[in-house]
């Protein structure tokens, strides 16, 4: 989370340095920031936090889960 409000915004601005000298792309300048910023964070979270996939999908597993047991549950006595 240290990372996040200062990569957000450092991310932004180098997206408009790619998009001005490297890449231009004519779609709007805050828009192909944007892109870029997401692009540039998301391989940041994948190159320092590579540990935390499996780790989520474990976690999504256990979501799908308990909400399969709640709907169970409540269809179990909504009946009654």
């Amino acid at each position: 989370m240290r990372y996040f409000s200062l990569g957000t915004v450092l991310y932004h601005e180098i997206g408009h340095h790619i998009h001005a000298e490297h890449n231009p792309i004519y779609e709007g300048k805050e828009n192909v920031a944007e892109d870029w910023s997401d692009k540039l964070w998301h391989r940041f979270v994948q190159a320092h936090y590579w540990y935390l996939r499996p780790l989520m999908k474990v976690a999504v597993l256990f979501v799908k889960l308990g909400r399969l047991v709640n709907r169970r549950f409540m269809r179990e006595f909504d009946g009654q």
